[in-house]
């Protein structure tokens, strides 16, 4: 125990004191603080900018513009349900605030003159846009929206506020009373009640941001630092170091120690980042009017992360110690490395059917194959909580995985690491199983 805890000391100090370990640690939530500031700091911009649209109006109602003003509002006010977001630099984020300004063209006057005259104020960038409502718009002609960029996703807003306005004034027209009108009209959103533990709270778009959030820093963190060990297995060979490391330890524990050593590496920055991240999102909250701020983070959902990450950091770190034994050289661990990189990153393809049926038969099933448990089981955690028997069965199986699989990795290690020159063939390593 003495010699496992010496090297788990030197693999956590041999690299924690690195420089990439340093920069890494102290620049990362620097970058997130600031991935998070520029869209708002670029919305802020969007919104002292250019957003100026004229609206063209030749349809001879006078209520028409300002009923397309207040479907605007209205499509405004719908998002913020929606999403649970009332700040503006966020609303700004999702849907351009168009600012309109109207101009009557008279009855007989040419449209399309006074539509040209504004081309060269849109080429001038004093205009975002012009919409043009030709005297024809309240029976059958469509309204036209005329500007550089008519890719921007929020024109379908503005093009739905502009239809919604001209029905209602058409049924005015008709003799329904305005208020009626603009009641029948009104966008009815659908509420999300979430049934939880006997409790009902209302949900959100937001709620997929927690899981989103789990998913890939659980993927992330396994693939990076299950390639450490790999890369640090390879590299000790490489050097001859681990010829005289194995005339005072056995293969196992030099293992054992590689693989915990590396694995508190990664909890130690992932514990500094959190800190550094609860510390800047209170920075960030100050500076942007709190447009930023932190989901609850139960502690039972705590300790099922830390769960997962540590068992399947174990599961991967052994299979890529395995990798590292085997090869000599960086270029045949790449090689070797791609199946098991597959089997990280293939419960990405299987984000959306999990997040649609969590506790579907399918869903259950590949969350209980320990090697897409850490994510599948995490991502499932984050959006309906699967019942206590399946999250212990798949710690369960997770933890027979790496039981079979240190034991193999031992076998392996042993003879592996001592292996120099072309990489062994499945019949040799299969030898290498059989030695006593």
């Amino acid at each position: 125990m003495e010699k496992i805890l010496l090297i788990i000391q030197r693999e956590y100090i041999q690299r924690v004191r690195t420089r990439w370990f340093l920069l890494s640690t102290i620049l990362t939530p620097f970058v997130l603080l600031g991935v998070s500031a520029l869209p708002m700091l670029a919305s802020q911009g969007a919104r002292s900018g250019n957003n100026n649209v004229v609206v063209l109006d030749q349809s001879g109602d006078p209520a028409l513009f300002t009923t397309i003003k207040q479907k605007m509002a209205d499509s405004r006010e719908a998002l913020q349900q929606l999403t649970g977001q009332s700040d503006p630099i966020i609303l700004n984020m999702m849907m351009t605030n168009f600012e309109l300004s109207h101009v009557i063209i008279p009855p007989g006057e040419d449209i399309d003159a006074s539509r040209r005259t504004h081309n060269t104020d849109i080429q001038n960038n004093i205009l975002r846009g012009y919409v043009v409502l030709r005297p024809e718009v309240l029976d059958k002609a469509e309204p036209e929206y005329y500007a550089k960029n008519v890719s921007d996703l929020s024109l379908s807003q503005l093009g739905s506020s502009i239809g919604k306005a001209i029905i209602e004034r058409r049924l005015v027209r008709a003799g329904l009373e305005p208020a009626k009108a603009s009641d029948y009209l009104r966008t009815v959103e659908m509420k999300l009640i979430k049934i939880e533990g006997g409790s009902e709270k209302q949900g959100s778009a937001q709620n997929v941001l927690l899981p989103l959030l789990m998913f890939f820093s659980m993927f992330g963190t396994i693939y990076f630092y299950g390639i450490s060990v790999m890369q640090g297995v390879i590299e000790e060979k490489q050097s001859r170091i681990v010829e005289v490391m194995l005339s005072s330890v056995k293969p196992f524990t030099m293992m054992i120690g590689k693989i915990v050593g590396i694995g508190l590496v990664g909890l130690t920055q992932y514990v500094i980042w959190i800190l550094s991240v609860v510390a800047l999102t209170k920075i960030n909250v100050s500076l942007f009017g709190g447009a930023t701020r932190l989901r609850a983070f139960s502690g039972t959902m705590f300790l099922w992360f830390v769960l997962y990450f540590v068992l399947g950091y174990f599961l991967y770190a052994t299979v890529y110690a395995i990798i590292g034994s085997i090869v000599s050289r960086q270029d045949d661990a790449h090689l070797l490395q791609y199946p098991i990189t597959l089997m990280i990153a293939a419960p990405g393809l299987m984000f959306w059917y999990v997040m649609r049926d969590p506790s579907g038969a399918q869903t259950t099933a590949l969350s209980l194959f320990p090697f897409f448990a850490p994510t599948l089981m995490m991502l499932r955690l984050g959006v309906v909580a699967p019942p206590l028997w399946q999250i212990l069965l798949s710690l369960l199986l997770m933890i027979l995985t790496i039981a079979a699989g240190i034991w193999l990795a031992a076998r392996i290690y042993r003879v592996g690491i001592l292996m120099y020159g072309k990489r062994p063939s499945l019949i040799e390593v299969g030898r290498w199983l059989r030695y006593e």
